[in-house]
């Protein structure tokens, strides 16, 4: 049963999203716009007006599309931050209502830069340390921190959460270690 706090959640409408917003991304990444463009719209219907993901979805799509097919840096930011204003508006619950915290992937814009948008370390760095805030030891979040860092010249902060970053992955089942937005990264 669907908690009564939920409120008009419906689970169908949800998963109708998420799977339409999977495929969208992976469509955006792989062979931009044209394919893409049914499912986008598919996952903007199924995010049911009044629930929590209203807000969330449109935006990881503008996000993505803004990033993936225009290169537009500041659009793809603007979205991301639209994105995390949504997720922090949802109550807190475990496990975390999204699949991943959209702030790496604000810091990773931020820091990368494009044609539209200079790099910005120093904002960036205040994106991934935010996160970590709410995610503590996130490796991705300390890898782009790490990165920010660099970028700033403070090599030696740097070195302290890239080591951070490999205490993180010891474990972990992959051999490179994956920059700070697997989403938008190429």
């Amino acid at each position: 049963p669907i908690p009564a706090h939920w409120g008009d959640l419906r689970w169908r409408g949800y998963n109708e999203a998420a799977f339409r917003l999977a495929r969208a991304l992976a469509m955006y990444a792989l062979n931009g716009s044209q394919p893409a463009a049914a499912d986008a719209e598919a996952a903007r219907a199924s995010s049911a007006a009044g629930s929590m993901w209203t807000e969330l979805i449109p935006a990881e799509l503008e996000a993505a599309r803004a990033w993936r097919v225009e290169k537009d840096g500041a659009k793809s930011a603007k979205a991301l931050l639209r994105a995390t204003m949504a997720l922090d508006a949802i109550p807190y619950l475990e496990p975390p209502r999204w699949y991943y915290p959209p702030r790496q992937c604000l810091g990773y814009v931020l820091l990368a830069g494009s044609r539209t948008a200079k790099p910005n370390a120093t904002a960036a760095l205040k994106v991934f340390t935010r996160d970590l805030d709410d995610f503590p030891e996130n490796a991705w979040s300390l890898r782009g921190a790490a990165d920010a860092l660099e970028a700033l010249g403070r090599i030696a902060e740097a070195k302290g959460y890239r080591e951070r970053m490999s205490i993180a992955w010891q474990f972990a089942d992959v051999w490179s270690r994956p920059p700070s937005c697997p989403q938008l990264s190429e």
